[in-house]
Order: structure tokens, then sequence, then C-alpha cells
């Protein structure tokens, strides 16, 4: 993690990275800045910890480090004083973490649990439309095959719900084989499972 000092009024006064591959700040970058500018604290809860307004012995926040890009790290800080021999607060020490693999691995673990969820409601809807759907294909089954004496329009419109059952069987069974689900824009920027393209 990166290591900070502060003087008695919040300014950098060292800084360093350790083995810490996260940013390429350096120390010429921020000392003599401010504490809660680099790292998006509350001024004045920086000064409350500084003043031992309380009795904790350190404070730890998650916050994002502004590195020399301009760019936002999410960090974890933990603040403790710098004391004198003699107990007078003239300081801050901090150490940061990076949290971006932690904040990955958050990332990862809700895609997989919201898949999860999508592949069980697709489970669901499996078994909830196949159960009526199979006595529905025997039966028009049964009746196409004995159709002979019907109206020829007759004849052709149970072979159109015949095949409109057919593909909803096959979509269905699609649905309850995904196990990585991809998406496509259906209306209004609300996204739909895309039957075809997933796995």
């Amino acid at each position: 993690g990166l290591l900070l000092t502060t003087d008695n009024l919040g300014a950098i006064t060292y800084f360093s990275k350790g083995t810490s591959t996260f940013t390429k700040m350096e120390l010429g970058h921020v000392k003599g800045q401010s504490i809660w500018e680099v790292l998006q604290l509350s001024k004045d809860e920086v000064f409350a910890f500084m003043r031992g307004d309380t009795e904790d012995e350190f404070v730890k926040k998650e916050t994002v480090l502004q590195d020399e890009t301009a760019v936002e790290i999410p960090v974890e800080v933990t603040l403790s004083h710098l004391r004198r021999d003699h107990g007078e607060i003239v300081g801050l020490l901090c150490i940061a973490h990076d949290l971006i693999n932690l904040r990955k691995l958050e990332a990862e673990k809700n895609e997989k649990e919201k898949i999860k969820g999508i592949v069980q409601a697709m489970a669901t809807v499996n078994h909830e439309i196949n159960n009526p759907l199979t006595p529905i294909l025997g039966n028009l089954s049964m009746l196409i095959s004995d159709a002979s004496h019907l109206p020829r329009e007759t004849q052709e419109k149970l072979a159109c719900i015949q095949e409109s059952a057919e593909i909803i069987r096959e979509k269905v069974y699609k649905m309850s084989n995904i196990s990585k689900p991809i998406f496509k824009m259906y209306y209004k920027d609300e996204m739909i499972i895309d039957i075809e393209r997933s796995q």
C-alpha cells in the first residue's frame, strides 16, 4: 500500500509507494498538498481527528486517490496520529490500500449472482411452459392426423398452430440450456436475452 505522513495542518510531508503498482505518483507530485485533496477526504473530519476530538486511535475509510493523471483510484485509507514523545499530535500517518482488485472481484461475484438468477428464472419458465405445451402438441398431432375430413382452411390453421407451438418448444429448450446469457436492446433502453446468441 501507499504510506503518507502529514504535518499538523494536513499537508503531505512524506509519500512512499512501497511495492504498490496501482499509481505512478511520486513524492514530488503530492508534497505540500493537503491530504484531503489527494485522498478526497472531508477536511473537517480530518481536522477533527487530528485535534483528537474523538477517542479513536485510528480512522478507516473507503475513498478515492486522485492520482497525477486525475484518475480516481478506489482505496481504503487508515489514518492514525503522529505524536511526539510526550504525546502531542504533530500530524497524521496514512496507509492506503487499493481496492481495484476487490471491486473487480465484487463485480464478478455480482455478475455471477445475476446470471444464476437469470438461469433459475429461465428454468422455471421452461418448466411452467413445457407442462401445458406437451399435451397441446400431442392433441394437435392427433387432430392433424385425423383432419382429412376437415375443410382445407381448418387443416392449414391446425398446421400453423402446430408450427408455432413447435417454435415455442424450441425456444424454451434453448432457454433452459443457457448458462451465459447475452443481452440485446429491446425497447426504450430495455434489455432482453438474445436466445439465439446466448450460450
